[in-house]
């Protein structure tokens, strides 16, 4: 069946174009029956090279010469070496010109079978030829001296088949081996080939990350439809088609690529949007005059560097691990270019230029740079350091332009072209170790398996129940199962806990998938030993890692256990465990025992006793019995939320880094910070937790106590360049009402310490009666802080407090006190404005004082 669809000649496709492409090309994939355990392959679109283990290439695939299509988010296509050497992404068709194949490629990332079938149909238009060869290769590792043919050469064509099916077969892959599907020009124009390619997946008996090809080069900027030609009378840039061009972009949507500007003396990046003459970026038109900003060429690029406004440029960000490469080229016009005065900014001549900078986390890096020369047309692939820059996912490479004096445009086309690496991908697999997850439970201990978080090699607690999930965590992060979807932090693993009642051998099969790549990802199977009315350490059966490149792991254990002993499967992150970060995954988990010794089942869990909480962080004074405060033990005021700062997720005092967050503790200057528990029942509270010097500019260092009511539990000192962490346990035996106290403040000594970081990490339980408990509301009544800084400061009788009736007064007496009869400054609020003023000062002095 033929399409006939007309389209522009050029490459400047309409908007209108690309969405007939989407409906009409949708409507006849949808049409074609699939069935329904079928993966459709060959239907899955990308959006940069690598994506799913997709790649687009142009070449001669006959000759193993293979080039990078580029993809164009303007037309939605990606594009080769010629103008209609192409394939559209959204409705797939691979456009073979005259000298260059288009070709899909897709890496399997499993070792075990699949069958392959489906069709591949002719597509062409008023531009195109009738006809097109086309085939399937599968190459094994990527390697094209190494390939089974799968489809030969055959001919679609107007006047012949315009439709071939693909027999069924069956296939040994590996990882790492790829299959081509290849459109080829039978003459001077063809036609193109839609592929309809289903997998029918087999068991898999392992996995691991492919490894990626090596013999493809980059698209040449300099060749064919992709040279330039620049006017510097209208300082304007094209390449012959403008395709490249279009590249660009002409708004800040795309997900990976921005338009961004960065201010002077600053190394950080912020996007660009604003608009107009005098502001610091204007991504979408860029003005090439002092006073015009006008729809001009997107690749027009224009940097200030006066008024500290500073430097425009490109930013794309790596969705996952793989290379950078920039292509394109640069110019300038020696003719109607603005901004050539550079002595008035004291630069000894005018001048433009480009950096490449790589940026990981808060660390910039220039990788290259060039400068752009009036009148000519410069490659940047031809700069060292520009091509194929290796990138972890998150890391961002920015094409900064600056010049020597404002409002110098200069002409810039590039491309990124980003090139993933592949990735362990579980599309449609079965697996050797089937873990239907139909054990999951939300009734803890059902099939003798139980749901914890934390460290299976320390401390662990069991989740809190839902009717929906199981939900816990720390103050750094809250962690969740639901069914087979796991939450999980650097801050505590999540875990299933599986408990052997009797003797016996259990089959322990499962398979974890991560569903996001930013971090990496640890898998782990323990067991401990069940002895003599205790449990053993901890002993590793199996470990593994997933991250950007490999998001798939599986287990299959078959273990001896003895009554008691409990198989742990854990999943964290590794890392710093203050960083909040969370990561999702599914975890399917199938624990088959035969009991061949019948016993009682064991009391407990190993080291799960009691639920400690995480909880004295939050934003509520009194909240499960903690409050805020700046002072000293015996001399203290409760502290303000927020302190006027929208944001600012911190409980703040009235003096310079006077705050508490979460896990942190910041004395000010002169006076100390309060983190107060007070006992809502008779009981027993537990602590257990870290403390430790985290910064500080002063140099008589940091102290750090724990109070009981009056009496001191616990004192740490730490000098100024102490930064060892110390590990605390409290048990305190306490009554209803009772205070548990922990105070941080600075040394005293000639040096003034204003930032000083302390970390306070701990987790807490109270064990009592629970029949007498104070309610919330009361709690405050025992704890005496004062009700304000002066008070605290023990100058509360020193002022009167400005009131409407005194502002009033004030104003009476100024007016009649003027001979002129006009009203002035009255005594009393001039008075209390100057004593707010002061009183800052007066406090650092009382404290210095103390």
């Amino acid at each position: 069946m033929l399409k006939q669809i007309v389209r522009l000649r050029g490459g400047i496709l309409a908007a209108a174009l690309t969405l007939a492409f989407a409906i009409f090309f949708s409507g006849i994939i949808s049409q074609r029956a699939k069935a329904e355990d079928l993966d459709p392959l060959t239907e899955q679109m990308i959006t940069y090279q690598g994506e799913n283990n997709w790649y687009h290439y142009s070449g001669n695939f006959s000759e193993r010469d293979l080039i990078y299509m580029l993809y164009s988010p303007y037309y939605n296509i990606w594009q080769g070496q010629e103008e209609f050497n192409r394939i559209y992404r959204l409705s797939l068709i691979q456009q073979p010109s005259e000298n260059f194949d288009a070709i899909r490629a897709k890496v399997i990332s499993k070792n075990g079978k699949i069958s392959v079938l489906g069709d591949a149909e002719l597509y062409m238009d008023n531009n195109t030829g009738e006809s097109v060869t086309v085939g399937i290769v599968l190459a094994k590792g990527g390697d094209l001296a190494n390939t089974r043919v799968l489809l030969s050469d055959a001919v679609l064509s107007n006047d012949g088949d315009n439709l071939i099916d693909i027999d069924e077969q069956e296939i040994e892959v590996s990882s790492g081996d790829t299959l081509f599907f290849i459109a080829r020009a039978t003459g001077k124009k063809s036609g193109g080939v839609i592929f309809h390619v289903s997998v029918r997946y087999d068991v898999c008996n392992s996995s691991s990350v492919p490894e990626p090809l090596t013999r493809v080069k980059n698209i040449e900027t300099d060749k064919g439809d992709f040279s330039f030609t620049y006017e510097k009378d209208i300082n304007a840039l094209r390449d012959k088609v403008g395709i490249f061009q279009n590249t660009m972009l002409v708004e800040n949507k795309d997900e990976n690529l921005k338009y961004v500007y960065q201010q002077l003396h600053v190394s950080k990046i912020n996007a660009m949007d604003f608009a107009g003459y005098d502001t610091p970026g204007y991504w979408f038109t860029m003005p090439n005059s002092l006073n015009s900003v006008g729809n001009v060429w997107t690749n027009k690029f224009y940097s200030n560097p006066n008024s500290g406004y500073g430097w425009s440029g490109l930013c794309y960000t790596a969705p996952q691990d793989g290379s950078i490469s920039v292509l394109g080229v640069t110019a300038r016009s020696s003719v109607t270019e603005q901004g050539d005065d550079a002595a008035l900014f004291g630069e000894p001549e005018e001048w433009a230029q480009w950096d490449l900078i790589l940026i990981s986390g808060d660390t910039f890096v220039t990788v290259a740079a060039d400068t752009i020369e009036p009148d000519t047309i410069k490659s940047i692939e031809t700069v060292s350091g520009t091509q194929n820059i290796r990138v972890k996912t998150g890391e961002q490479v920015y094409l900064r332009y600056r010049c020597s004096a404002p409002w110098k445009v200069s002409c810039i086309t590039a491309a990124f072209n980003f090139v993933a690496d592949p990735i362990d991908t579980f599309e449609g697999w079965q697996i050797s170790t089937d873990a239907d997850d139909s054990q999951f439970s939300l009734r803890q201990g059902e099939h003798n398996i139980y749901y914890a978080y934390g460290d299976p090699s320390d401390k662990y607690y069991l989740f809190d129940q839902t009717d929906e999930d199981y939900r816990g965590g720390n103050v750094f992060a809250s962690l969740y199962v639901k069914k087979d979807e796991m939450n999980v932090a650097a801050a505590s693993a999540s875990m299933r806990i599986f408990k052997a009642v009797g003797d016996g051998l259990a089959t322990i099969q499962g398979n974890f998938t991560q569903n996001s790549f930013e971090n990496t990802v640890t898998v782990n199977v323990y067991k401990r030993i069940y002895d003599n009315g205790d449990w053993g350490e901890s002993v590793l059966l199996f470990g593994d890692e997933t991250n950007s490149k490999k998001k798939f792991t599986e287990f299959r254990l078959n273990e001896a256990l003895n009554n008691g002993d409990l198989i742990f499967v854990s999943v964290s992150i590794p890392g710093d465990k203050t960083s909040g970060v969370t990561v999702t995954g599914d975890l399917n988990l199938n624990v088959e025992y035969n009991v061949s010794v019948q016993g009682e089942e064991v009391n407990g869990l190993g080291d799960v006793t009691i639920e400690m909480k995480t909880d004295q962080f939050s934003d509520e004074q009194g909240k499960t019995g903690w409050f805020y405060a700046y002072g000293d033990p015996d001399n203290y005021v409760l502290m303000k939320y927020g302190f006027g700062k929208v944001g600012y997720n911190a409980w703040s005092g009235p003096e310079w880094n006077n705050r508490i967050e979460k896990a942190k503790m910041f004395p000010s200057p002169y006076t100390g910070s309060l983190l107060i528990y007070v006992a809502d029942r008779t009981g027993v509270f537990r602590a257990d937790g870290t403390v430790g010097l985290l910064s500080t500019d002063g140099l008589c260092g940091v102290n750090v106590s724990m109070y009981h009511n009056d009496r001191s539990v616990r004192d740490d000192a730490f000098a100024f360049n102490d930064f060892t962490e110390r590990k605390f346990a409290l048990e305190i035996q306490v009554n209803k009402g009772d205070v548990i106290l922990f105070y941080v403040k600075n040394t005293d000594g000639d040096t003034v310490a204003y930032f000083t970081e302390v970390l306070l990490n701990f987790e807490y339980a109270l064990e009592g009666d629970e029949t007498d408990v104070i309610e919330k509301s009361d709690l405050e009544k025992y704890i005496s802080p004062k009700p304000d800084y002066a008070s605290y400061l023990g100058i509360e009788n020193n002022y009167t407090p400005i009131t409407e009736n005194n502002i009033s007064a004030a104003s009476r007496s100024s007016d009649s006190g003027n001979s002129s009869g006009k009203k002035g400054c009255g005594g009393n609020v001039g008075t209390s404005a100057f004593f707010l003023l002061f009183l800052p000062v007066f406090a650092i002095k009382k404290r210095r004082a103390k």
